[in-house]
């Protein structure tokens, strides 16, 4: 066997969940491979950390601590994400007041500056329309 093919079996071998035969290729590997032998060595350590931290015990306060904590950063991100969809709508409503009134600010400006005559022509699909005081006069 090479070092990537026991690199790949360091686990099942440590579990156990090798035949016979590949087990006993990977330990004649790993008695004259220096490198593969640290590598199980290092995986076998680190997977008694895991199982001595799979173990710990926990006091009954400790999970009804941890699970009412999670319920007060729950409500408070709940009234934290409401307020900021109130002051984004908030501002929005805002702006869009202020961008109508300079809007309309700007077209009364505009306005003031044309002079209209009060008896201008109106013209209605090419054809010539009086104003009603022309009418009524002339008749």
């Amino acid at each position: 066997m090479n070092c990537t093919d026991v690199k790949y079996d360091l686990l099942n071998l440590l579990e156990g969940d090798l035949e016979t035969s590949q087990e006993v290729q990977i330990r004649a590997h790993l008695s004259s491979c220096e490198t593969c032998t640290a590598n199980y060595n290092e995986l076998q350590q680190t997977l008694a950390i895991i199982e001595t931290e799979r173990t710990a015990v926990l006091d009954d306060d400790f999970s009804a601590s941890v699970l009412e904590a999670i319920k007060e950063q729950n409500q408070t991100v709940s009234f934290t994400s409401r307020m900021k969809q109130v002051l984004l709508y908030a501002a929005v409503v805002s702006i869009g007041i202020f961008i109508g009134s300079l809007t309309a600010n700007l077209l009364v400006a505009s306005n003031d500056q044309v002079s209209h005559d009060p008896l201008q022509e109106l013209y209605l699909d090419g054809l010539k329309a009086e104003p009603l005081e022309t009418f009524l006069i002339s008749n």
